[in-house]
């Protein structure tokens, strides 16, 4: 979480606490506004990270699996990988998120029907909402 609130989420926070200052909000205003487009920002980026995988291409104008391809161990990847199911449907996901080349279509493929199907995207999309519905921390 950390690279998506240091990437995504303080770049949306800079613009969104910038935005507030320049238009001569007082700055407690400003600051409750910039962890908010953190929290926003974080949003964004875990959803990104779903889409990628759960995504039909017609629908959302993504090629699915494109983190996967490029080796970015987005949060559902990570979820995967820490789960402590071992069935072999579990293995072979590993398999394909760590050792497997997934620029071959036929692995990207099963890899992402795993995944699509694996518990680690109800977790994900649990966070997702978590981002979107937490409040802001008062000041």
């Amino acid at each position: 979480m950390r690279v998506i609130t240091e990437k995504t989420g303080s770049l949306i926070a800079t613009s969104g606490q910038f935005g507030a200052l320049f238009s001569g909000a007082p700055r407690p205003l400003a600051d409750r506004i910039a962890v908010a487009c953190e929290q926003l920002g974080v949003a964004w980026q875990l959803s990104d990270d779903v889409i990628d995988i759960a995504s039909d291409p017609a629908q959302s104008g993504k090629t699915p699996g494109t983190d996967l391809r490029q080796g970015v161990r987005t949060l559902p990847v990570l979820y995967a990988l820490g789960s402590v199911v071992q069935s072999p449907v579990d293995a072979r996901l590993r398999w394909l998120l760590t050792e497997a080349d997934l620029t071959d279509e036929a692995l990207l493929d099963e890899a992402l029907t795993l995944l699509r199907g694996h518990q680690a995207m109800k977790e994900s999309r649990a966070d997702v909402l978590h981002w979107v519905l937490a409040p802001a921390p008062s000041s």
